[in-house]
């Protein structure tokens, strides 16, 4: 017989208290400042929402791939919260070696730095097929009250999503239009894509949304139609277009 009054406290419980104990103490010293407890907290909400917008839940199999960055410990706090299997790749691994442990481990979801690896990540499509990061269908919850939306975390695996001959020429600003406004400029040309966090200057197009209307955007049945277009409305949902968005209506279209 068991009661909340023995139960021993699982790693995920007691990740969740440290950081709820904690709002303004120091957590993490970062190059040149000082992430606090509420940072990291929310860091880590947002990323576990990331992962389930790409049906990535409990018992979900995530391999890391990742220089040494504060990412790499945020995503690993988001992944023990939403219960999933966590396999890290060496950063300094062959494609052998990465393509081995992402077989053997089964994994369902590749998670990587995109400044270093996107290469690589393409690289291993053969191995990992149609997994997460490429051509998930999205599955957004609706927020609940006060939680934060991280529309960065999903503009910010673009340059993976569209690298190679899948590439569009052009610029597109992304703008999350709430208190704090966020820019997002998203470039194509040459077969590559960056993202900055920054106003993109002249771009081809802009689109510009609250945190509720890009959500509403991306999920099933959405479209560009949520949010404010100006400029290159076809290059914007070509490049937005890869990422999920829209993607029920388009099809719906088709058929």
């Amino acid at each position: 017989m068991t009661s909340p009054l023995h139960d021993q406290p699982l790693l995920p419980h007691l990740v969740i208290r440290s950081l709820d104990a904690h709002d303004d103490a120091p957590c993490m010293h970062l190059a040149g400042r000082v992430a606090t407890y509420a940072e990291i907290r929310r860091r880590t909400s947002q990323l576990l929402q990331a992962q389930r917008a790409r049906d990535v839940t409990r018992g979900s199999r995530l391999a890391v791939l990742s220089k040494n960055r504060p990412e790499v410990l945020t995503n690993l706090t988001a992944s023990l919260v939403n219960g999933c299997v966590l396999t890290p790749l060496h950063p300094m691994g062959s494609l052998a070696d990465h393509g081995y442990a992402i077989g053997d481990a089964e994994i369902d979801c590749l998670v990587f730095d995109a400044a270093n690896f996107t290469e690589r990540a393409r690289d291993l499509m053969p191995v990992l097929g149609a997994l997460a990061t490429w051509g998930y269908d999205w599955a957004w919850g609706p927020p609940r009250e006060g939680e934060a939306i991280d529309v960065g975390a999903i503009l910010r695996v673009a340059p993976g999503l569209l690298a190679g001959d899948r590439s569009p020429a052009g610029s597109v600003e992304c703008v999350v239009s709430d208190a704090e406004r966020s820019h997002y400029a998203l470039t194509a040309a040459g077969g590559r894509v960056s993202i900055e966090e920054r106003p993109a200057g002249e771009p081809d197009a802009r689109v510009t949304g609250s945190e509720r209307d890009w959500v509403t955007a991306f999920s099933p049945g959405g479209g560009l139609e949520h949010l404010e277009v100006s400029g290159s409305r076809p290059l914007a949902q070509e490049l937005l277009g890869a990422l999920g968005l829209g993607s029920a209506s388009r099809e719906s279209a088709a058929a």
